[in-house]
């Protein structure tokens, strides 16, 4: 089936419901911004909003849940986003409950409550589980109030620990498995002035723009007798050990600072103006984007044989970047490799919440 798809549609109960073959078509998955992708088939073909689909091809599978359907004269026209786009959703959880639990089963626990366990059965997604690799105590995601966005959590997990969820439609098993944790895959790296290599385009973030003081000034809110007064807290970037404190050994100069004001919680306002100062400190090692196009059936990199989360070594003119693998784009002949946590499309960076 080089060079083409085997698309299958399934309904939410997994039963199959549509199958066609269609020429390969551009696709792009971004860990960092997740987006529609427009899959275009001949003819008409039976399909709904909310079914998944299924692509299968030479290079693997791509699996989806579809959002939309347009039907023309001479074919039809699937709109559809990655399965993790089902965890883009607004739910509640005390932000207390973090401190006993890890980071993965924080998030875990979420999915379980909203889409595995909930009291309304229409709610609950059939088939759905949740697995863990790894643990992650002590983990500090700078939760503000007790509305989370599922994803944008998991994206802060990701930047800060190197925590991925994964999604993964087993249609012969009528599961949809959700992998929660830390990947332990080797490391890769590309030479980047190999003729194979089409296009390496490096963008890196400016560390002296990097704060390295935070000052948090908490304020008591309006039904608060100590409405008014404030208090402060003053942290620093530790140029010995890294860490973001109140007493560093060795300070960073030129001093970049920020202000960050937040409503004070009496039984918590140590442990949040700490995690906000953190959030604003915090020099995330694969601060940077990196682009590498390669032909769309290059035989050295091959875009399976890369995996979210997987550390990534590009040299290019000589010079050695460290990154991460967050995505992949292809058209008809071409695959580019996504690196690192940033994204210079304004659209996607909207979504770089912290």
């Amino acid at each position: 089936m080089q060079d083409n798809y085997l698309v299958e549609i399934f309904r939410k109960d997994y039963s199959f419901l549509s199958k066609a073959l269609v020429k390969a078509q551009k696709y792009e998955f971004d860990y960092m911004a997740l987006g529609n992708n427009t899959l275009v088939i001949p003819g008409f073909m039976e399909v709904y909003k909310r079914d998944y689909i299924q692509m299968t091809s030479d290079s693997g599978k791509i699996q989806g849940i579809v959002t939309s359907v347009e039907y023309k004269a001479a074919e039809t026209s699937v709109k559809y986003k990655p399965l993790l786009s089902l965890l883009d959703v607004d739910v509640y959880k005390e932000r207390k409950e973090l401190q006993g639990m890890t980071a993965e089963q924080f998030l875990g626990v979420m999915v379980q409550e909203n889409f595995i366990d909930n009291s309304d059965p229409f709610q609950n997604i059939p088939g759905f589980s949740v697995h863990y690799s790894s643990e992650t105590p002590g983990a500090t995601l700078n939760l503000t109030d007790n509305i989370h966005n599922i994803y944008d959590l998991a994206l802060k997990a990701f930047r800060k620990y190197g925590i991925v969820i994964d999604a993964e439609l087993d249609v012969m098993g009528r599961e949809l498995r959700c992998t929660i944790g830390k990947r332990e895959h080797q490391g890769k790296t590309i030479e980047g002035d190999l003729k194979n290599v089409l296009e390496v385009s490096i963008s890196l973030k400016d560390d002296e723009e990097s704060v390295n003081k935070a000052v948090i000034v908490g304020e008591y809110g309006e039904d608060d007798p100590l409405f008014g007064q404030t208090l402060v807290r003053t942290y620093y970037l530790d140029k010995v050990t890294g860490l973001t404190t109140q007493t560093p050994e060795q300070r960073v100069e030129p001093v970049v600072f920020r202000y960050k004001t937040i409503t004070i919680d009496a039984e918590t306002f140590e442990e949040d103006a700490y995690e906000e100062a953190y959030d604003l400190i915090y020099q995330e090692k694969y601060d940077n984007s990196i682009k590498v196009k390669i032909g769309r059936k290059d035989s050295l990199y091959k875009r399976r044989d890369f995996h979210i989360g997987q550390k990534c070594t590009i040299i290019k003119n000589g010079e050695r970047f460290e990154s991460v693998f967050t995505g992949y784009k292809s058209d008809l002949s071409e695959t580019t490799l996504l690196f690192g946590i940033v994204r210079l499309e304004y659209t996607k960076n909207m979504r770089r919440k912290r």
